[in-house]
């Protein structure tokens, strides 16, 4: 039987991603799935830089809704703060702070961190923040935001008590521990913060066109891979990383063991390039080119593997995130001397497709 050739698969592939994408009720925007919302190189410096700007707000008048030194509501202290400290705009309400943070162990709390309330408290089970574990119920819950200060303390734009507008209170104090719900992260907690590890598994289909969407159930099964790529972020939702794959391909009866830089979104398109070891010698047998057996010789060089890769679902789970993949991918083989000219084949064997799962874990 020849190979069935189409691009159609390509297609209906993305497709059922897209609509998956859309059934999964997508993160708040700004939200990076299992990342640091700010990332940064200098987290201390940052870190001291938002305890300077929330220290000087100390004293500002409580405003319903104000996000001016005129006077601030709880998250539009948080706002002001962040933007005057690290020059990014935020998620502005309680509810969007919420969701935009990494979730963190309470234990686990620096200076600059976040800390969530609810200020009508009901039974929501631990409220420790484990990060992954803490229920869509107490992230809903939350009413009240606050900035981290250190040694149990946090500043905030308090609405009501003994005192208003932007205070210092103590996590221990009976009120407000009670009334905790959980802590997040927004800023990295060390220069190696962000720093993830990303694995992946796919099978990947033959990139050529054929006549109609009537061959798609005969389009030929290309070969199966497994990566494993270190990432650091560039910012919010972009890195840059190495990726080590190891490729089984059935089309070719061969092994190929790619090295590449990956550059892109952790959340949406990357790129990748770089050289690979193939083991064996890729050959086109004659049933697959309508004609004869067809050999190559596979290039080396920095290039001899790349690719595009489109991640469109990142399902968060505090600091870790699983979704799928699609690429279109390039392996350069040159044909053999002394063959004749097969461009058709000569596209098939270099072009594929692949589709996969991917699990992401970042250390914060």
């Amino acid at each position: 039987m020849g190979r069935k050739r189409l691009w159609g698969i390509h297609s209906a592939l993305i497709s059922a991603i897209a609509a998956m994408a859309a059934a999964l009720s997508p993160l708040p925007v700004g939200a990076e799935p299992g990342g640091i919302p700010l990332p940064t190189l200098a987290p201390s410096k940052t870190r001291s830089s938002i305890l300077r700007s929330a220290e000087n707000l100390l004293g500002t008048p409580y405003r319903f809704g104000g996000e001016t030194q005129k006077g601030l509501d709880c998250s539009g202290f948080v706002f002001l703060v962040f933007e005057e400290a690290t020059g990014h705009s935020i998620p502005r309400t309680v509810a969007e702070q919420g969701n935009w943070v990494m979730l963190i162990p309470k234990r686990e709390l620096k200076p600059g961190d976040l800390v969530f309330f609810d200020l009508d408290p009901r039974p929501l089970g631990d409220k420790n923040g484990v990060s992954g574990a803490l229920p869509v119920s107490a992230i809903a819950a939350a009413d009240h935001v606050g900035i981290y200060s250190g040694d149990g303390y946090f500043l905030h734009a308090a609405s009501a008590g003994l005192k208003t507008g932007v205070i210092r209170n103590s996590l221990s104090e009976p009120a407000w521990a009670r009334r905790f719900l959980f802590a997040g992260r927004v800023v990295s907690a060390s220069a190696l913060s962000g720093f993830a590890l990303d694995w992946g598994v796919s099978a990947s289909f033959d990139a050529e066109p054929a006549a109609s969407l009537a061959d798609l159930p005969g389009q030929a099964f290309r070969g199966a891979g497994m990566r494993l790529a270190a990432t650091f972020p560039l910012g919010t939702n972009f890195s840059i990383g190495l990726e080590g794959r190891v490729e089984w391909d059935r089309l070719l009866n061969i092994m190929r063991l790619p090295v590449e830089l990956l550059v892109g979104q952790t959340s949406g398109v990357a790129i990748f390039a770089g050289p690979a070891l193939t083991l064996g010698s890729p050959r086109l047998l004659a049933i697959e080119t309508g004609s004869t057996d067809r050999s190559y010789e596979a290039i080396g060089g920095w290039i001899a593997s790349a690719g595009i890769r489109w991640s469109p679902i990142l399902i968060r789970s505090g600091a870790s995130g699983a979704g799928f993949f699609a690429e279109l991918r390039f392996d350069h083989y040159l044909p053999a001397p002394g063959q004749p000219v097969d461009l058709a084949s000569d596209r098939g064997a270099a072009f594929s497709i692949a589709i996969g799962l991917r699990y992401r874990s970042v250390h914060y």
